[in-house]
């Protein structure tokens, strides 16, 4: 059986698509294509069901064990709800499958302190080192200054099983197989944030973030399964670029955390001074990595290495390309790694054999082979048509928005009062997409452009950095979307530079723009989610206009009073 989802114990009928294709079917066809390749992309608009398609396939591929990712919090409790949840259930064969949610420490309590998981005075999170009386600094491992707590029960190699098992003789050992090789958990009496990696020794199929799962596949502790699945998989792909910040901040705010460590101030202080003097002597520099940040990027290693805090910046000091570039004012440095071919290979080094990433707007072929270097890949058509209605909104003031306009007060006044008119005339509830914050009428609370929590209730008007992925806000939670500007990626950060360095200007052109108009794809689908759905779109940039009529593959009715 390819089908099995049941809602109140009533098996649901798969959703059929405009091109005569069910859920059923396109889960077959996903299955056929990893008869032949490995990577297989799934295309399918906007709400069109891709959770439920995901699902279905790790269970049949994965045999019940498999890894689905999604890039954001919002898309995240979607699939926890949905599957985790017991809105849904899904059984083949008879058989039910499992879902287990993996989280970071953040979301827990110790109970050992009774304080949040990731407070770094913890025996599983504090400094390794500390300086004796007479000046002898003095290492401890983690299982001798951890086993004091009866709920640790950490993941360890095959290197440290017989050291761990001599040291913790009480505790329970449970093998599986991570994507580095045997693992095993010594399982004593595990608080929750532990406990909740029994799962990876089991048949579950596992939810879990971006974040986390990048975590648990670099640090090598995630399990081998058969497959794994990527939500949003061209987002995935941007976010290939590894990159890191280090600032005076960053080590400052240590120094605060340590203040009664002065060991552990010392060895921050030094590097505070180090970095201080490298980024008064490269100020405003970009470019490939110095010999003299790579000797301070050891250092910061090795410092944070002895405090007993992950630095995770290790893949700089792997790889041959690394590109920085330091701000003005002498605060922060950053780190690229823009080969994305390089990233990727990396990356997949170290995941399923089978790989599923799924989107409704997809890099092009060619961004795909000449950016990303995939060209074997198997593609598998879901519904291609958007879904809903789109009722494009002219007020008849509108210009086209450029960096070189926005510099001038009178354009800038323009701009304002088409977006005052625009706020006027939209139906509600409007949901601003705000693309940078220079765009924001003064009245705008800045802190309130990445709360989530707003979309959870009903609402009037959102301004919102954050709601371009994930979010469902089909029927009456939403009736328009109100674009600022068109969502070209701003060309002075420094990764894109990088990028461009590396794949000269025809290449990063065709990405450049491909990621705009996905974007751009992607804000206004979260309104529209079936096929009753509709939607106002109004801005104020000409540009987004001109995009929708000829990218949005779906119904739009558009004001044609006014010629653009």
């Amino acid at each position: 059986m390819i089908w099995g989802l049941y809602k109140d114990d009533r098996l649901q009928r798969p959703l059929k698509y405009s091109n005569g294709k069910t859920q059923a079917d396109v889960v077959e066809d996903i299955l056929d294509a990893f008869n032949s390749y490995d990577i297989v992309l799934l295309r399918g608009a906007v709400g069109t069901g891709k959770s439920a398609i995901a699902a279905h396939v790790a269970a049949l591929i994965g045999g019940g064990k498999g890894i689905i990712v999604v890039p954001t919090k919002v898309l995240e409790q979607q699939y926890v709800e949905d599957y985790g949840g017991g809105r849904f259930s899904i059984i083949l064969n008879d058989e039910k499958v499992r879902f287990a949610h993996i989280m970071g420490r953040s979301n827990f309590k110790c109970l050992y302190r009774q304080c949040s998981a990731s407070n770094p005075s913890l025996p599983c999170t504090c400094p390794l080192t500390y300086t004796t009386s007479t000046g002898r600094v003095k290492r401890y491992s983690r299982v001798d200054l951890a086993r004091r707590c009866v709920h640790w029960s950490p993941i360890v190699g095959e290197e440290l099983t017989k050291t761990y098992g001599e040291k913790l003789s009480d505790a329970q050992q449970i093998h599986y197989l991570s994507v580095r090789g045997k693992k095993t958990m010594f399982v004593r009496d595990p608080c929750p944030f532990y406990k909740q990696f029994l799962y990876y020794a089991g048949d579950n199929i596992i939810l879990m973030n971006m974040s986390i799962w990048e975590a648990e596949t670099f640090n090598g502790r995630k399990p081998l399964t058969n497959i794994e699945i990527i939500d949003e998989g061209d987002l995935w792909l941007d976010s290939l670029t590894f990159e890191r910040a280090i600032s005076i901040k960053t080590i400052m705010r240590l120094i605060d955390l340590y203040e009664d460590d002065e060991d552990v101030i010392r060895k921050l202080e030094e590097l505070l001074v180090n970095l201080t003097e490298l980024l008064h002597k490269y100020d405003g520099y970009l470019g490939t990595i110095t010999d003299d940040w790579r000797e301070f990027l050891e250092e910061y290693c090795d410092t944070f290495d002895e405090i007993g805090r992950e630095a995770r910046i290790e893949p700089l000091l792997k790889v041959g390309r690394v590109y920085m570039s330091v701000d003005s004012g002498w605060e922060r440095v950053r780190f690229f790694v823009p080969d994305l071919k390089s990233v990727l290979k990396s990356t997949l080094e170290r995941c399923a054999k089978k790989i599923l990433l799924m989107s409704a707007t997809f890099q092009p072929f060619d961004v795909l082979k000449d950016v990303y270097g995939i060209d074997d890949i198997g593609i598998v058509e879901g519904e291609t048509r958007f879904p809903g209605t789109v009722f494009l909104k002219r007020t008849g003031k509108e210009s086209y928005v450029s960096h070189k306009r926005w510099q001038n007060e009178e354009f800038r006044k323009k701009y304002h009062k088409c977006l005052d008119e625009i706020l006027k005339k939209a139906k509600r509830p409007l949901l601003v997409h705000v693309h940078a914050k220079k765009y924001l009428p003064d009245n705008v609370k800045l802190d309130c452009l990445k709360d989530a929590s707003v979309f959870r209730e009903e609402f009037d008007e959102v301004w919102s950095t954050i709601a371009k992925r994930g979010l469902d806000l089909r029927g009456d939670r939403c009736r328009s979307i109100c674009i600022l500007k068109y969502p070209f990626p701003d060309l002075s950060d420094g990764m894109l530079q990088a990028i461009r360095l590396l794949l000269g200007d025809d290449a990063f052109f065709r990405y450049y723009r491909d990621k705009a108009d996905r974007e751009l794809i992607q804000q206004i689908g979260r309104a529209v989610r079936s096929k009753d759905d509709w939607v106002e779109v109004w801005s104020p940039d000409l540009t987004v206009h001109m995009a929708v009529r000829y990218k949005w593959k779906g119904k739009l009715i558009a004001d044609t009073v006014l010629d653009i």
